[in-house]
């Protein structure tokens, strides 16, 4: 895997995925960050500190998505995409407390 120490290749993605979820659910919620020390050739230390982040959340139809980015070593990174059927989590977590209740 190439090494993306300046996050040029993460980003280039996760904007084209943001676009794509976008066009698809609107606009969504951005979290966003690059602290200028921690920029340039240091960016993916700055993930690593967490100092810097990119974030997206998109509520929209009854689905939760996230959009982020994360460093898995000190030079890979990767975007991570979460979707979330809002009413399916709420049936599963009222599932799982009554189990625990019943176990417990």
């Amino acid at each position: 895997m190439t090494s993306d120490h300046d996050l040029t290749r993460v980003r280039k993605r996760y904007a084209e995925v943001a676009e794509i979820l976008e066009m698809k659910y609107g606009e969504g919620k951005v979290d966003e960050n690059i602290d200028p020390v921690w920029s340039g050739r240091n960016a993916i230390g700055g993930l690593n500190h967490g100092k810097n982040w990119l974030y997206r959340i998109f509520d929209a139809d009854g689905i939760h998505i996230e959009l982020s980015v994360f460093a898995e070593s000190g030079a890979t990174t990767n975007w991570r995409l979460i979707f979330e059927h809002v009413e399916g989590m709420k049936s599963l977590l009222a599932e799982r407390r009554r189990r625990e209740a019943a176990t417990l």
